[in-house]
């Protein structure tokens, strides 16, 4: 075993590499605002999963949509800053709009 492993390794050496780090753009877009409207939000919810009322379920979709809208705007804004702040705009561009596209994560549905 020894000598097929040196022989190995003299033929096949071990290369190794070091990857660059991805810098995305990871900053945080949550405020006490945007927590204040996802608590309405999920209360909402559980209201009308308790219910099943029509009332509770407009309601619902309301405090939804107010909770999408407001976590979009601080993405916005976020991604405004970012392209500010940086010294290649290109290059920050790219980046957003990378992040934006990339794939989310996938959930397994269990049966």
């Amino acid at each position: 075993i020894g000598t097929f492993t040196s022989a190995l390794n003299i033929t096949c050496p071990l290369k190794t590499s070091r990857t660059k780090p991805k810098s995305l753009n990871k900053c945080n877009i949550y405020s006490q605002d945007a927590e204040k409207s996802r608590k309405l939000f999920m209360d909402a919810q559980e209201k009308y999963l308790r219910t099943n009322k029509q009332e509770d379920k407009l309601d619902f979709v309301q405090k939804k949509k107010a909770y999408d809208l407001r976590l979009r705007e601080l993405r916005r804004t976020a991604n405004e800053d970012h392209i500010a702040r940086t010294g290649n705009k290109s290059k920050a561009i790219w980046d957003v709009i990378n992040s934006e596209r990339a794939p989310k994560k996938q959930r397994k549905d269990i049966s």
